[in-house]
C-alpha cells in the first residue's frame, strides 16, 4: 500500500491491485506529483512514455535536481526510446513493455504518459486493457498511478463510465507558480468512495506540499453584503503589463501592488474582500491561465471582488472571452481602450458585485473551452457527424459556431477553390458536395465569418465565390447538415487535405501548460536509465 501526504485521510491509500488516474495539463505538472510521491513512498517505480530529453525539457530547471533524485532512488525507472517512429507511442502496447521491465513487487508504479497515447480508444477496448493492467497489478501487488498530461476531454468521459475498472480519477490544474487545483472525481477506499471533492495543493518547500479543501467564500452567496464598504474597496492590485509604459511613477502610486506578471500577482495577493484585481493579457495562449486565476479568486473571495482582464494587444478570440466571463471576470477590456478610459472603467466597478453563476468546478469550466483536435477536410458523411457534435457542444456551453456554404463562380470548380483553402485553426472543418464548399467555423459568430474566410483563402473570397450562405440557428444547421450528408464527393479526406496542401499548425500552448509531443515512442526496456546530475 502506497501513501501520499498531499491527500486527506480518505485519499492517502493507493491500494495494491488497483489503478488510479490523475490528469494534468502539462508534463511539468506530472513532475510535481512525482517529487511529492517520492517523499512518502518507500518503493516507487517510474515508467515514462516519453524520452528523457522530452521530459526534462518540458519541466522547469528548478525541478531538475529533485527529479534527478526521484529517478535515482526509484527501484526501477524507464524512459521511452526516441529513435523509434511510427505508431508505437501507444497506451495499448505499453503493458507489454512494462511486464518486461520486472517491476519490484509491492511497489507504487507511476506511469507518465500523454493523452495522445490513448488514440481515441473506445469504451470496450479501454475496459479490456484496464482489466489486463489490474491483473498484472494484482500478480505483483502493485498500486498503479497513471499521470496523464494534455487535453483530456475525450478520455475523461470514458474513464468516468469505467469506474468499476478504475479505483480513482482526479485532475491537477495549475493555479500559480506553487499552487494547484486538485479535482477528485471519485476515489475508492477500503471503506467508502470519495467523489466530487476539490482541494488546493500548495508547495511549501522544495519537496514539501500542503493540501487544503477548497470551499466557496461565504460572500459568494446570491445576496452581497450591503452593510457599508469594506476596508479594501479602493485597493487596486495590477500586473505591470496592464499599465501603459508612458505613464510615470506618479501614476503608479494609485496602485496598491504592481506585480511583474499575472502569476506573481496571484501569488502575492493578500486576503481581499472587494478590492480590484487587474490582469494583463498579452497573447491568446494566456487565456487558460487567466481563467484559472479568475475562477480560483472568485471562488475564494466571493462576489464583491472586482476582476478585470485588460487586453494589451489584439489577441483574444470570442471563445477566449466567453471562457473568462464564465470564470468570474467582471470586465474584459479590449486593446483599443486607452489608459484614461481603462482607469475610468476601474473606478466605475467600485460598489458593484458579481452576479453570474460559476461552473461547479475548474474542470467543468475548462471543458467548455477545450478546442476540438479535428481540423481540415472530411468527406460529407464524416463531416456531418463531427459537425453535429461540435454544434451540440457549442449549444451546451452557450457559444456560437457557424456553418458556411460557398458557391463558386461558374468558371471555377469546387476542387480549384479547395486548392486555394488553408484550414489553420483547430476545430474548423471543410467538405465539398454538389459543386459547393461547406466550412464549419467552431466558436465563431456570424459577424466574424468574413474575417475567418479571409484568413482561410489565399485569394480574395469575393473573387472566387459567387455567393455565400450562413447557417447558425439550430433549425437551419440541422436542415443543412441533413442535406450535406447525402451529397456526393469524389475526394476522400486524405486527397482533400493533400489538395489543400494543408499546413498542420502547431498547437498554441500556454506558459503553464507547455505540452511537448514526441509521437511513436517505444519503452526502452532493454537498457538501464542513466541520469546526468543537473
Amino acid at each position: 500500500m502506497a501513501e501520499s501526504n498531499t491527500l486527506p485521510v480518505s485519499l492517502r491509500s493507493l491500494h495494491a491491485g488497483e489503478l488510479y488516474f490523475c490528469f494534468t495539463p502539462a508534463l511539468t505538472d506530472t513532475a510535481t506529483a512525482l517529487i511529492d510521491l517520492d517523499q512518502v513512498c518507500k518503493r516507487i517505480a517510474v515508467v515514462t512514455q516519453v524520452s528523457r530529453d522530452t521530459y526534462f525539457g518540458a519541466t522547469s530547471q528548478a525541478q531538475h535536481p529533485a527529479l534527478t533524485n526521484v529517478f535515482s532512488r526509484a527501484t526501477s525507472a524507464w524512459f521511452a526510446r526516441s529513435d523509434v517512429g511510427g505508431s508505437d507511442h501507444n497506451f495499448y502496447e505499453l503493458l507489454r513493455d512494462v511486464r518486461r521491465a520486472h517491476i519490484e513487487k509491492k511497489s507504487l508504479l507511476v506511469v507518465v504518459l500523454e493523452e495522445a497515447a490513448f488514440k481515441s480508444g473506445k469504451d470496450e477496448r479501454m475496459k479490456v486493457e484496464f482489466e489486463r493492467w489490474r491483473e498484472y497489478a494484482r500478480e505483483r501487488s502493485l498500486s498503479v498511478l497513471f499521470l496523464v498530461s494534455g487535453e483530456y476531454s475525450s478520455v475523461k468521459p470514458v474513464l468516468m463510465r469505467l469506474n468499476t475498472c478504475i479505483a480513482g480519477l482526479a485532475s491537477l490544474q495549475t493555479l500559480g507558480s506553487a499552487c494547484w487545483n486538485l479535482q477528485v472525481y471519485y476515489w475508492h477506499t477500503q471503506s467508502d468512495v470519495l467523489a466530487d471533492a476539490v482541494y488546493e495543493l500548495t508547495q511549501t518547500g522544495e519537496t514539501q506540499f500542503e493540501l487544503t479543501e477548497q470551499r466557496a467564500s461565504t460572500s459568494s452567496s446570491i445576496t452581497p453584503d450591503h452593510e457599508g464598504e469594506s476596508a479594501d474597496h479602493d485597493a487596486i492590485y495590477i500586473a505591470a503589463d496592464a499599465i501603459d509604459q508612458e505613464f510615470g511613477e506618479t501614476d503608479k502610486n494609485q496602485f496598491t501592488l504592481i506585480a511583474d506578471s499575472n502569476r506573481e500577482l496571484v501569488d502575492r495577493l493578500p486576503d481581499v474582500e472587494s478590492a480590484t484585481v487587474v490582469f494583463a493579457c498579452t497573447a491568446a495562449f494566456q487565456a487558460r491561465d487567466l481563467a484559472s486565476f479568475c475562477y480560483t479568486l472568485r471562488r475564494k473571495y466571493g462576489r464583491n471582488l472586482k476582476l478585470i482582464v485588460r487586453e494589451t494587444t489584439r489577441c483574444l478570440r470570442y471563445t477566449d472571452e466567453q471562457l473568462l466571463l464564465k470564470a468570474g471576470a467582471n470586465l474584459i477590456l479590449p486593446h483599443s481602450v486607452d489608459y484614461a478610459s481603462f482607469m475610468m472603467f476601474v473606478d466605475s466597478l467600485r460598489g458593484q458585485w458579481f452576479g453570474r453563476s460559476l461552473p461547479p468546478s475548474l474542470d467543468d469550466l475548462l471543458d467548455s473551452w477545450t478546442i476540438s483536435g479535428l481540423s481540415g477536410f472530411f468527406e460529407p458523411e464524416t463531416f456531418v457527424g463531427h459537425a453535429r457534435h461540435i454544434f451540440a457542444i457549442s449549444r451546451q456551453h452557450d457559444t456560437e459556431s457557424t456553418l458556411v456554404a460557398l458557391t463558386p463562380y461558374s468558371n471555377i470548380s469546387a476542387e480549384d477553390c479547395l486548392s486555394l483553402c488553408r484550414i489553420r485553426r483547430e476545430g474548423d472543418l471543410i467538405t465539398m458536395g454538389d459543386g459547393r464548399l461547406f466550412i464549419l467555423f467552431r466558436a465563431c459568430r456570424p459577424a466574424d465569418v468574413g474575417v475567418a474566410l479571409k484568413k482561410c483563402f489565399v485569394l480574395p473570397v469575393d473573387d472566387i465565390f459567387d455567393s455565400r450562405q450562413l447557417f447558425n440557428s439550430p433549425s437551419m444547421v440541422d436542415d443543412a447538415l441533413g442535406k450535406i450528408v447525402h451529397m456526393t464527393c469524389d475526394l476522400d479526406s486524405d486527397s482533400g487535405n493533400a489538395l489543400m496542401q494543408q499546413e498542420q499548425s502547431q498547437k498554441v500552448v500556454n506558459a503553464a501548460s507547455s505540452v511537448y509531443r514526441e509521437d511513436g515512442l517505444r519503452l526502452a526496456t532493454r537498457q538501464s536509465l542513466k541520469l546526468v546530475k543537473s
